[in-house]
């Protein structure tokens, strides 16, 4: 139903009356040349119903020959738009084409978006994935988008997974990246336990392996604690996972230097903004090519650019300069000191969160136009680590 009435839509439709003459006479040569008519019925004596634009005429002069007169009630469909508008022509052509654009577009990618990257920078994703073959400007048809991510994954350093969807013009490559293996010997691995800081021993726990130090003895970064090198009785020796808890009294000094006079960056207030066109991925720069005068800091920035929720491949770069000047920045001896003990909270805020401070011993000096902070500290902390063995197999799996 719905495909004929489309079709009498664009070929045009008439309403017509017809009365007086040899009314049946006209019915049937209607009928005998196959011409359309449909919904007809009598009104005030008068016959009326609907025929196809071209077809009235034929009708009209048919009903001439009967005596019957007809009268044009109304006209539909696109034939009469067009001609009511036909100077406006132009404009309908040209909303036919933007039409016509905008779904020949479709077809095209015009905007590459990544989602789930923390580690691995925007570029080097874009850059891999426009090597196969997903760039703005690329037909879509024929790219096969589960073959890209199955090769993406190889192609992908320190990636797990990456999908490729798209909606419209837009493609968005959405990754998960590789979580690190934490820096540890594998159990399976034989290692020994050695000292990652100079101290002396206060506790040792041993779980697995051959100590070779006792409590109350003193070790240098690096020395061997427990071994893992196993010798029995009879001389036989066995690699093992040496495990252990190494619990020492270490000594040591950290320096937090400030610099009594420095430079820093002031912001005059200043900005400047500078437009490139992206034009199907052609950058084409809205100002001339000169060079910014005076110093300044560029944030970039993308805007994409939409018709009716669609988007274009076209878009707009802006780069804001923000200027500034260095100025100098002094501090007195007080306020060198305080900046000095807020970088000391923070270092034992972070590398000394797991040790217990016993004590510590602050002295400060002025040397060559900086504030030293010299601190002494004496900590309880765990100084074993993990150093693995290697064996002639291991050295040939790893070359």
């Amino acid at each position: 139903m719905f495909t004929i009435k489309l079709l009498r839509f664009l070929r045009g439709t008439v309403r017509f009356s017809a009365q007086g003459g040899a009314m049946e006479r006209l019915m049937n040569l209607i009928a005998q040349h196959g011409l359309n008519l449909w919904d007809m019925a009598k009104v005030n004596g008068a016959f009326q119903g609907f025929t196809l634009a071209k077809e009235y005429k034929r009708i009209a002069k048919m009903a001439r020959k009967c005596g019957v007169r007809t009268k044009v009630l109304e006209r539909h469909g696109l034939p009469f738009f067009l001609r009511k508008y036909r100077r406006r022509l132009g404009a309908f052509i040209g909303i036919a084409a933007v039409v016509l654009f905008l779904f020949i577009m479709q077809n095209f990618i015009w905007n590459v978006e990544v989602s789930g990257n923390k580690n691995l920078s925007e570029e080097y994703v874009l850059s891999t994935m426009e090597k196969l073959g997903v760039h703005k400007g690329a037909f879509k048809p024929a790219l096969d988008f589960k073959a890209i991510e199955i090769e993406a994954r190889s192609k992908l350093e320190g990636v797990s997974w990456v999908g490729v969807n798209q909606s419209g013009s837009k493609v968005w490559i959405e990754i998960r990246e590789s979580v690190k293996a934490p820096d540890i010997v594998p159990t399976t691995s034989p290692c020994n336990i050695v000292a990652r800081r100079t101290g002396q021993i206060t506790k040792l726990q041993i779980f697995a392996g051959q100590g070779v130090v006792q409590k109350g003895d003193v070790v240098e970064e690096g020395d061997l604690i427990v071994s893992g090198i196993i010798e029995d009785p009879n001389g036989n020796t066995t690699l093992r996972h040496a495990s252990a808890k190494v619990y020492a009294t270490t000594q040591f000094d950290m320096q937090f230097k400030i610099p009594l006079k420095s430079q820093k960056k002031e912001y005059t207030g200043e900005t400047k903004k500078r437009y490139i066109l992206d034009l199907f991925g052609l950058k084409l720069p809205l100002f001339l090519a000169t060079k910014q005068a005076g110093t300044y800091d560029v944030t970039p920035s993308y805007q994409k650019l939409n018709l009716f929720g669609v988007d274009l491949p076209f878009g707009l770069y802006t780069n804001e300069y923000k200027f500034y000047q260095m100025k100098s920045q002094e501090f007195t001896d007080k306020q060198a000191a305080e900046e000095a003990e807020k970088q000391r909270k923070e270092y034992e805020k972070n590398e000394l969160k797991d040790a217990e401070i016993l004590d510590q011993k602050s002295e400060k000096d002025l040397k060559n136009g900086e504030l030293i902070l010299t601190v002494h500290y004496t900590c309880q902390e765990e100084i074993g680590k993990m150093q693995e063995i290697y064996t002639n197999d291991a050295e040939n799996q790893k070359s």
